[in-house]
């Protein structure tokens, strides 16, 4: 199962996830897409017919929490704007605390530093890298394992906690 969730707005590339969404279905029904969010682009995925996605609309955030700690992949898709390249999006943190693996796009400080960890992907915006790369999780699960391993070790240095902590000694010294 991947999850995208949050802002369904201007520096989300839902155009993209929408292709993916179709372009998976047509390879395998076995991958489930679950949207979690609002914003001006939703109604993109009420008019969307596809069995391999539901979309749930706006969540509370521990309902939202519960349903990313059950899925198998998280993907944050941004548009190619400044404010996307420089970000990091909560939602690749969130991801690394549930302990999936996470793509995303643009190439970005963000997905830089989950990619260069070995937690997720950062790649451009590019349909066809991006389902391959969802079509070997799901196939190579040797590989899909190793990078659960990662999250799972990494998970806490991702933690509000522990920045916090971080944070608290830094201004003590």
């Amino acid at each position: 199962t991947v999850v995208f969730h949050g802002s369904l707005s201007k520096f989300q590339n839902i155009d993209l996830l929408i292709e993916i969404i179709k372009q998976i279905y047509t390879l395998t029904q076995d991958i489930k897409f679950i949207i979690i969010g609002s914003g001006p682009k939703e109604i993109l995925f009420k008019k969307l017919r596809f069995d391999n996605f539901s979309f749930l609309g706006r969540l509370s955030n521990e309902e939202t929490a519960k349903i990313v700690n059950k899925c198998h992949l998280g993907i944050s898709l941004r548009d190619d704007s400044r404010i996307s390249i420089d970000s990091f999006p909560v939602k690749l943190y969130e991801y690394i605390g549930a302990g999936i693996p996470s793509i995303a796009t643009p190439i970005s400080e963000g997905g830089q530093i989950i990619q260069n960890l070995k937690l997720g992907f950062n790649l451009d915006n590019n349909c066809k890298s991006i389902v391959d790369l969802i079509i070997k999780l799901h196939l190579d699960t040797d590989f899909y394992n190793q990078i659960i391993k990662k999250n799972t070790e990494y998970r806490i240095k991702f933690s509000r906690d522990f920045f916090v902590q971080e944070l608290f000694d830094k201004i003590l010294k």
